[in-house]
């Protein structure tokens, strides 16, 4: 039917437009042949349409490998009218398919519809975020002076052609541990940050997930000659899930901040992410919340504001906050990992290891605390040993914290452990009354239910500083000990 080929000649002149709209170096006659499908014949014949449609805005230049062989990209002005389709339009469209039969045009005029809407979000997108920003740096006597990664010509000229032709490419790509791998990615464009800036794109065969490379982590790099579909991808839509340009595997997350009331008014100049929103508590603190991933750039940006704006959720940026702030504070001392989770029916909670504790790596080691004597532990027993015929799990309230000497009372700072670790199974006991409180204090901040801890099952402090007499007989009692 000539509607429906006419509709398919209109959408693959869309795509074309957007691919030469793109910030790129722009597209030979091969790859529009390749792009479209078509003949030579046919790319020359729209390439002249879209020069006459657009006067002065397809702007042709040499390839910079080879001279002799020209480029096309539009370079549409800015200032298009923005409603030039207006939600009239788009409204009416959506109203005739609804009332086309035709299955094979409705389909067609479906995929318009989407790539319209596409088309007209990215212009939105685009045009919200970096309108301000471009016109001052482009009009303007002014500079951006913070430092920049330095990134390599010949690199990104091969990952743009890629990007733009849908090219798969052949890389080695620099692990963590300073490991080397060969991989074959499909990319789909580039986001910059201040720490890196990174290729986005999804190993061949898994288009699933999407992954960010850091670009000066990538060598050895080759374009294939085989082409892929990056589908309905959108690298506007994927930059706004992230705080910063990174993304983990489970982003975006559901984030929130709180702000002291000291900085209330400082925190209206900023916009820390498109779709922020500020909720004012009565105290004069602000809950900021937003929708992002990204928590180790958001973590390093949080700690510029002194303690003045901290993060409350999701407890993943909790710890990554918390880490972050360890690394940069010599005097923090680190906790003992836990003992038995697993496998307990009964956990005990302390509230940080003790000087003697820290210094041998074991819990209790101070021959003066009484806690392995209240358990029965056995001179043939390890203090594992000890734990796992019991059933009983051991672990502290207080991950790192700010201290000297041994005593509760001179903990500072004190950073928790995630208490969602703890299994659901366990009866959660305490070494202690300050055990209970630091719990407690851990529970509000994580947002940790705790309707199902009991109080009565604070047992007598084990610590050298409580004489009780009794103390052997309650926890027995408590724990039920043999």
């Amino acid at each position: 039917m000539k509607i429906r080929d006419d509709y398919h000649k209109f959408g693959a002149i869309l795509d074309l437009i957007q691919q030469l709209c793109k910030p790129m170096s722009g597209m030979t006659y091969e790859e529009i042949i390749s792009f479209m499908g078509c003949s030579r014949k046919t790319a020359e014949r729209t390439i002249k349409f879209l020069g006459e449609r657009f006067d002065d805005a397809l702007v042709v230049s040499h390839d910079i490998q080879n001279p002799k062989v020209l480029r096309f990209r539009l370079e549409l002005p800015d200032n298009l009218p923005p409603e030039y389709i207006s939600a009239t339009d788009m409204t009416a469209l959506n109203m005739a398919i609804k009332k086309i039969k035709n299955d094979d045009i409705k389909t067609d005029l479906e995929c318009l519809e989407y790539k319209l809407n596409r088309i007209l979000q990215e212009k939105k997108s685009v045009r919200e975020l970096n309108d301000i920003e471009a016109m001052i740096l482009s009009r303007t006597n002014t500079m951006v002076p913070y430092p920049r990664i330095k990134t390599d010509l010949e690199t990104m000229q091969i990952l743009q052609h890629a990007v733009m032709t849908n090219t798969k490419v052949n890389v080695k790509y620099t692990q963590k541990d300073n490991t080397c791998d060969k991989r074959i990615l499909c990319p789909l464009g580039f986001l910059y940050g201040r720490t890196n800036n990174y290729l986005v794109a999804y190993k061949d065969g898994d288009n699933k997930i999407i992954r960010t490379y850091i670009l000066d982590k990538l060598s050895d790099i080759t374009q294939t000659n085989e082409r892929f579909n990056p589908g309905k991808f959108d690298i506007n839509k994927y930059a706004l899930e992230s705080f910063g340009a990174y993304h983990s595997e489970n982003g975006p997350y559901d984030v929130e901040w709180l702000a002291d009331a000291s900085v209330a008014d400082a925190i209206e100049r900023y916009t820390f992410h498109p779709t922020q929103k500020f909720i004012k508590n009565s105290d004069g603190s602000v809950v900021i919340k937003m929708r992002a991933d990204g928590f180790e750039e958001m973590s390093w940006y949080l700690f510029q504001w002194g303690g003045k704006i901290k993060p409350i959720a999701p407890v993943e940026l909790v710890n990554t906050y918390n880490n972050a702030i360890k690394k940069c504070t010599s005097t923090r001392t680190d906790g003992l990992p836990p003992i038995n989770l697993e496998n307990a029916t009964k956990i005990i909670l302390g509230t940080f290891p003790g000087e003697q504790s820290r210094k041998t790596g074991q819990y209790y080691a101070n021959t003066r605390n009484s806690f392995w004597s209240l358990l029965g532990k056995q001179d043939s027993e390890t203090p594992k040993q000890c734990l796992e015929r019991l059933g009983i799990g051991l672990w502290d309230v207080i991950e790192s914290c700010e201290i000297s000497g041994s005593a509760d009372k001179n903990i500072k700072n004190p950073y928790f452990n995630t208490l969602s670790k703890l299994p659901g199974k366990a009866e959660i006991y305490f070494n202690g009354k300050k055990a209970y409180k630091f719990f407690l204090d851990a529970a509000k901040e994580q947002r940790i239910d705790v309707k199902n801890i009991k109080e009565q099952n604070i047992l007598p402090s084990s610590s050298p500083a409580n004489n009780s007499k009794t103390k052997k007989d309650e926890w027995k009692k408590l724990l039920n000990l043999p």
